[in-house]
């Protein structure tokens, strides 16, 4: 897995599979305070670790303003069926 940061976008290529997959993720994340904006743009993975979905719950708690793109109709789908689509800003690209 990759993530290219370009200002407040994070481009997530491959597939996040490992923790240190998520890791990497949530320390990117992590960057990001409150009022801010973050645009994570997921384009190959069908799935999301719950250490990465908890890290985007807690960084909408802290008043990050986050919009999750996803290409993959499985992560969508899920995301749907956990009610995290509208917390997470989420959008099918």
């Amino acid at each position: 897995m990759e993530i290219i940061k370009t200002n407040n976008v994070l481009e997530v290529e491959g597939i996040i599979k490992t923790m240190n997959d998520a890791h990497k993720l949530n320390d990117t994340l992590n960057n990001f305070k409150e009022g801010q904006m973050v645009i994570i743009r997921i384009k190959d993975s069908f799935a999301m670790p719950s250490a990465v979905i908890g890290n985007l719950l807690k960084k909408v708690e802290e008043g990050v303003n986050i919009k999750l793109e996803v290409k993959s109709d499985i992560l969508y789908e899920v995301l749907n069926d956990l009610n995290l689509v509208n917390k997470l800003n989420v959008k099918k690209i």
